[in-house]
């Protein structure tokens, strides 16, 4: 973790976070053609775990 003296200057709800989101792009091949995909992740900042939260050629809003 972080010394004391270093940590009073971060806000608290910074200090609580426990995981990251993100998206990526992939490229699979297909029968002929590159198809392509986002997936949505969430990783454990702690543990280093990944659990993939959803897959799509064309996420809209509310998959986001």
């Amino acid at each position: 973790m972080c010394r004391k003296a270093a940590c009073e200057d971060i806000p608290e709800n910074v200090v609580r976070i426990r995981s990251a989101l993100d998206v990526i792009r992939i490229e699979v091949l297909g029968l002929g053609e590159k198809v392509r995909n986002l997936v949505f992740f969430v990783v454990a900042l702690k543990t280093r775990a990944v659990e993939i939260a959803g897959i799509g050629a064309n996420p809209g809003g509310e998959w986001m």
